[in-house]
């Protein structure tokens, strides 16, 4: 709500009494202004930070989103093929879908069960992300202190 509840009313959103972060945080977020009736977007202007009134008869969170404009989303997760390919180059065996009804260590026993080259698809995840962190900043054998 635009007012008392969250304490950054309209009429405090274009002064420094707000703090940014708050309002990055925030922007193009529907607030319902209680003292008016209307629904409003919270936008950053070319004047600093104002809201923007909704129609909601007309507005279509749909149709925002469907904009081919915007950030790309990343994937973060591998697909089973993805995974069947990774874990064949290094010689893993991977790990199927837990049946219907498995236990919630079924994973647990089926990695003992197959020996140390057993992994799931999280474990593959977790090893790229690995890799990739290394290969950005080092690896913590690699960096020494120099004092």
């Amino acid at each position: 709500f635009i007012g008392s509840i969250n304490g950054y009313g309209e009429g405090i959103k274009n002064t420094k009494e707000v703090p940014t972060a708050w309002k990055k945080n925030n922007e193009g977020n529907i607030f319902y202004d209680v003292t008016d009736g209307n629904f409003k977007r919270l936008r950053k202007t070319e004047d600093g930070w104002a809201y923007e009134k909704l129609d909601v008869d007309e507005y279509s969170p749909k149709e925002e989103n469907d904009s081919e404009e915007g950030p790309e989303k990343k994937s973060t997760s591998l697909s089973r093929e993805d995974a069947e390919v990774i874990a064949e180059e290094r010689g893993f065996i991977l790990i199927g879908d837990p049946p219907p009804g498995a236990s919630r260590n079924w994973m647990a026993q089926e990695k003992k069960r197959l020996g140390p080259k057993a992994v799931s698809i999280e474990d593959i995840n977790k090893l790229l992300e690995k890799e990739k962190m290394e290969s950005l900043y080092g690896s913590k054998k690699s960096r020494s202190k120099t004092r």
